[in-house]
């Protein structure tokens, strides 16, 4: 289920006043599990890639989510800031993996292109109504791994 979506603002590394989309998943039928963090580049400010850190950091201060949650990048589809051509037109997501925690701050930062249709099954599982359809949601996501 969904327990944060919202749009957030944050000083970016370069003080500029930045803002991202932060949506937040849970599990129902697991809420001590990892949740799920979509953070969504909305084109104000610093790119979510280059302010990465920043953003995970507010995040897990504020008490959003966790250190070892699950953080995603977004970029939509209909953005128009994007200045590499070859991405323009085109929904992504990378999974984030930050190398680092020191002191609630995330650092070193790696990403991992994720492909749609494994991100629509992650979504899913997270959004299962009952321990009965999460299970066939799980099995949907693992399969072929």
């Amino acid at each position: 289920m969904i327990v944060f979506d919202s749009n957030v603002t944050y000083e970016a590394p370069n003080k500029v006043e930045s803002a991202c989309h932060v949506r937040i998943y849970e599990r129902v039928a697991d809420k001590i599990s990892k949740k799920l963090v979509v953070i969504t580049e909305i084109g104000v400010g610093m790119s979510v890639t280059n302010a990465s850190e920043t953003i995970a950091t507010y995040l897990v201060k504020a008490g959003l989510c966790k250190e070892d949650d699950i953080f995603i990048e977004h970029y939509p589809a209909i953005d128009t800031w994007r200045t590499s051509p070859h991405d323009v037109g085109v929904e992504t997501y990378d999974l984030i993996t930050y190398v680092k925690w020191f002191a609630f701050t995330a650092h070193n930062p790696t990403w991992l292109r994720m492909d749609n249709e494994h991100m629509a099954k992650l979504v899913r599982y997270y959004m299962a109504d009952d321990a009965e359809q999460e299970e066939r949601f799980y099995k949907e996501l693992t399969d072929g791994l």
